[in-house]
């Protein structure tokens, strides 16, 4: 029984398998006949570009009016080339050049203009995209619009919104990129491009603030750029009697170019059309001595060099004279007048006082006794011949400084000023570049610690774009160009800072970069810390062109320099000096020279000095940019509103006065002759030194800033009612 059933079901499966086999026998035939089915590959060309020849395996086909390219093939397994023919498109108005490939599978070959290993198993699409360019023919003009010399000009230096460098030629048609592809996101995007101007050079050296100037390609095909140049008058008198000395100067410019010129009727050397810069000034054919003197161009100045002649030396030496021989009349004087007084007393006459030495004859003591004590020395003491060189000293000393002229430099709009003294610059709207210290770190609760003012904005977080870009917005209305933003390198500080710069590079709007180098107990960062932070804002942050820039390199400062050793500083440094401009923030002369040669000049924090008690201010500020400008190097003068930190460990309050101390720190810091301010701060609320628009304040700081900075130009900040 069992053996039967599976007989028969070994018979089943035998035929089932026979009946499968005839089937498969008579279909494949029919399958192998079948032919691949279509599958397509379409080139889009970004932007839309006709004419642009694609090839696949050797086959061309042009893009058409919508700029495709379309290449139908079967179905396969193989590995397809596709090659771009056309990389660059140029017409007379534009040119477009080819950038990436997009959709191509491998991305090691996104840039490649030959892409190899392309499938065709299934309809898709390759995207080509190009940049556009145009043309752009850059003129020179001095501040009057007239344009400069072609032999005087170098390289002109702009930097993309990317922050890359792009260095054309004045004069010459060049094509500079307007449209860029950028893959953000995973999504192509076109962007648009513009250039700040970084550097011009003029008789070899840089003529231009940073980033001051923009280009847009996509908008003119000229384009016009300033060079502010200055005048310098060069005269030298003698030290003493104001009597002008020499037949002319040698100047020796920026690049090295020894020029001399001789001194007009008025015994003075007119030089004008010359860029900021340091210049070296020799006098010729002065009749005494006189060193050479280095003056710092970045304004109109009046130059007075001291010449120290022979008639001046005569002058002295007689002076010395007279001062020795009224001295020894003095003491002639002094000793009759001490005779008379001993005279006077009994047993002593003034005959034997003033022609024997009674005291060394010993008659005298026995015969006559002892004269009678007197207190000689509560008389008038005797001359002392150190007390008559120490005298001549001094006299010699107040001759010399009160010399009517010494060397100095001075603004030409301005008066003559007397020897010791620097001219400030005018207080108006072609003062200094301002910019504005500006703290990054509110969160909503950080409003809640060590605070009596609060922002007009409200209690804001410093992540938010529409509050980054208010700032902005009031800042440049009340003539500040640009912001000092504090930074060290943690996640939140990045984010906030890149969202920074984004509004930033909209609103036309400048930044720059204080390190924090101390904690919040005031002690030094780990060094390793502090340099791995400023190789990353010089990797990440610093090409981008939103940065100020001198000399080319973007502006950083170090702040908390004082706490830390000058190894330590030029350890820091030097990682980044050759592409960041890095200052120091030392709080004295002494200070800086300690790490002069580790930095490119200083930016000193001083927000509570009280100006009106505070009488050596001012001249600390004059020393403090005197011995910078000595080194060639940069110096950043500080002006704060008031100051109250009180609630954060502090006991000095400086009063804002209605804006009068704001006024008369300004006025202290331009007498400094800086190359910047540092206006402290835009919202230092804990320290309230800010001048942002508060509940206690109002716009009152910028109203005073607009003022000094605008003049008439300022129009007032209107807030909104509500906040």
């Amino acid at each position: 029984m069992r053996r039967s059933a599976t007989r028969r079901l070994a018979g089943a499966i035998a035929i089932v398998l026979t009946a499968l086999v005839a089937l498969l026998t008579s279909a494949g035939p029919a399958a192998a006949a079948r032919p691949p089915w279509i599958v397509t590959l379409t080139v889009q060309t970004v932007p839309v570009l006709s004419g642009v020849r694609v090839e696949l395996d050797g086959v061309t086909v042009t893009t058409d009016a919508t700029g495709q390219a379309v290449f139908a093939r079967p179905h396969d397994f193989d590995a397809h080339t596709l090659e771009l023919v056309d990389t660059e498109i140029a017409s007379v108005s534009a040119r477009d050049r080819f950038v990436r490939w997009v959709g191509q599978r491998d991305s090691h070959q996104a840039f490649s203009p030959t892409v190899t290993g392309l499938p065709m198993r299934a309809d898709y699409t390759v995207t080509a995209a190009f940049a556009t360019l145009y043309p752009v023919t850059i003129d020179v003009t001095d501040d009057r619009g007239a344009p400069l010399d072609a032999a005087r000009l170098g390289d002109v230096s702009l930097r993309d919104s990317a922050g890359r460098r792009v260095v054309v030629t004045a004069g010459e048609e060049t094509w500079l990129d307007g449209w860029r592809p950028v893959y953000r996101s995973g999504r192509l995007v076109r962007d648009s491009v513009t250039y700040s101007v970084d550097s011009i050079l003029v008789d070899g050296t840089g003529a231009v603030t940073a980033g001051a100037q923009r280009i847009d390609p996509a908008a003119s095909p000229h384009v016009q750029l300033t060079v502010p140049l200055f005048r310098m008058q060069v005269s030298a008198t003698d030290a003493l009697f104001d009597r002008r000395e020499g037949d002319g100067i040698v100047v020796t410019r920026p690049d090295g170019v020894r020029t001399r010129i001789t001194f007009g009727p008025d015994r003075v050397a007119e030089l004008s059309g010359l860029p900021r810069g340091a210049y070296e000034i020799e006098v010729q054919g002065a009749s005494g001595v006189v060193a050479p003197q280095i003056v710092h161009l970045s304004k109109d100045k009046a130059v007075t060099l001291m010449v120290i002649t022979p008639l001046d030396l005569f002058a002295v030496a007689a002076i010395s004279m007279l001062a020795a021989v009224g001295l020894l009349a003095a003491g002639r004087l002094m000793l009759r007048h001490r005779t008379r007084r001993l005279a006077s007393y009994p047993g002593i006459d003034s005959e034997s006082v003033e022609g024997s030495d009674t005291t060394e004859d010993p008659e005298y003591h026995r015969g006559l006794g002892a004269p009678p004590r007197t207190p000689k020395s509560r008389w008038i003491p005797r001359p002392k011949w150190r007390w008559v060189g120490i005298l001549v000293a001094t006299l010699l000393c107040c001759t010399l400084g009160m010399s009517p002229q010494s060397t100095t430099a001075r603004s030409l709009a301005a008066p003559p000023v007397a020897a010791s003294v620097r001219m400030a610059p005018a207080l108006t709207a072609s003062g200094p570049t301002v910019l504005a210290y500006y703290y990054l770190w509110f969160s909503k609760n950080s409003w809640n610690r060590a605070k009596i003012d609060y922002p007009w904005l409200g209690r804001y977080s410093s992540g938010d774009p529409r509050v980054l870009r208010q700032h902005i917005r009031w800042a440049k209305q009340a003539g500040i160009s640009g912001f000092i933003v504090s930074w060290k390198s943690t996640t939140t500080n990045n984010r906030r800072l890149h969202r920074l710069m984004d509004v930033a590079r909209d609103e036309d709007f400048t930044l720059a970069m204080i390190y924090q180098g101390l904690d919040f107990t005031r002690d030094p960062l780990p060094v390793e810390r502090v340099r791995a932070d400023f190789e990353a804002f010089a990797r990440d942050f610093a090409p981008d062109a939103v940065f100020h820039r001198l000399d080319g390199k973007p502006l950083t400062i170090f702040s908390g320099t004082w706490k830390f050793s000058a190894t330590d500083v030029a350890h820091i440094t030097d990682a980044v000096r050759s592409d960041l401009l890095v200052l120091s923030t030392e709080k004295n002369v002494e200070g800086y020279e300690r790490i002069a040669s580790s930095t490119d000049g200083n930016a000193y924090y001083w927000s509570s000095v009280n100006p009106a008690t505070n009488t050596r201010y001012a001249a600390k500020l004059r020393a403090m940019g005197e011995a910078v400008h000595a080194d060639g190097k940069y110096w950043l003068a500080p002006f704060a509103p008031g100051f109250d930190a009180r609630l954060v460990g502090g006991t000095r309050v400086v009063h804002r006065l209605d804006g009068s101390t704001l006024r008369a720190e300004y006025a202290a810091a331009v007498a400094s002759d800086p190359d910047l301010l540092g206006l402290i701060s835009w919202n230092e609320f804990s320290e309230n030194s800010h001048v942002e628009p508060s509940e206690t304040y109002g716009t009152q700081s910028l109203d005073v800033l607009g003022e000094l900075l605008l003049g008439e130009e300022y129009a007032p900040v209107t807030l909104p009612r509500s906040r």
